[in-house]
C-alpha cells in the first residue's frame, strides 16, 4: 500500500498485488458485487467478490474514484483517489 498527497487536494492510495492479474476486458466487471474472475467450485482464490464493489462505492460517496490496471509481469494495481478534505 502506498499513500500519497496529490496536487489539488487529493489523496491517492495504491495497492499492488502479485496474483494472476485482471484481463482488461474484466476491468469493469470486477467492481460489481459478488463477481469473481474464477467462479468455479475449484477456484484457488477465496472471497465473496464484495471487496472491490464496497471500495468503489465508498470512494464514490466521498467524491473519489477507483481504477485498476494490469502489472507488466502479472498482478494488478488498484488506485483509490479521494478528496483530502471533504466539502461541507
Amino acid at each position: 500500500l502506498t499513500a500519497t498527497a496529490q496536487p489539488g487536494g487529493w489523496c491517492s492510495l495504491m495497492v499492488e498485488d502479485t496474483g494472476p492479474g485482471v484481463p482488461p476486458a474484466d476491468f469493469d466487471r470486477i467492481f460489481e458485487p459478488f463477481q469473481q474472475l474464477e467462479p468455479s467450485m475449484t477456484r484457488t482464490a477465496g472471497g465473496t467478490g464484495l471487496g472491490l464493489a464496497v471500495t468503489r462505492r465508498f470512494a464514490e460517496l466521498l467524491g473519489g474514484t477507483v481504477e485498476v490496471g494490469a502489472r507488466p509481469l502479472g498482478g494488478a494495481v488498484f488506485t483509490v483517489r479521494i478528496p483530502a478534505k471533504v466539502q461541507s
